[in-house]
């Protein structure tokens, strides 16, 4: 099994939407309700875990240029129970990720035009903000050709 884990604080983090008003999940450590974490399963799983919810994304390639997003967004049933918890999701959840979704989706249609152009060259991933770009290339590398040292 080879996943990664990044974590950020709600208040400065990808914590959406802002104005939350469903309930945290129970149970919580201090930490874990004042975070995000989102959990990147290699190949094709993305959970993203904020205190109110689990929210999973599969990606499934199909060819060079195309991948199809599978996005599942799970409350517990005590906060699906709530009355106004259809109208905070419509209003509030959904429409924040959303934007996001879309805004991941347009950034990455953007490298992936740029690093196929004409003028792109290969060259090394930053390490301070390609991380998991650089793990994943890895991970791809060691399935394909095998495990190396010092990738």
């Amino acid at each position: 099994m080879v996943y990664t884990i990044n974590s950020s604080d709600n208040e400065n983090g990808l914590y959406v939407p802002r104005n939350h008003t469903l309930p945290f999940v129970g149970g919580l450590s201090t930490q874990d309700t004042e975070s995000t974490h989102f959990i990147i399963h290699y190949p094709h799983l993305l959970l993203n875990v904020p205190p109110d919810r689990i929210t999973f994304h599969q990606y499934f390639p199909e060819g060079p240029e195309w991948t199809r997003i599978v996005s599942w967004c799970c409350f517990p049933q005590s906060t699906i129970d709530l009355p106004e918890f259809e109208t905070e999701v419509e209003e509030k959840y959904y429409p924040s990720m959303d934007m996001f979704l879309a805004e991941d989706k347009d950034v990455c249609e953007l490298v992936h035009r740029g690093i196929s152009g004409k003028l792109a060259k290969m060259s090394r991933y930053s390490p301070t903000e390609e991380r998991t770009v650089h793990e994943f290339s890895n991970y791809v590398l060691d399935h394909v050709l095998g495990p190396t040292i010092n990738r």
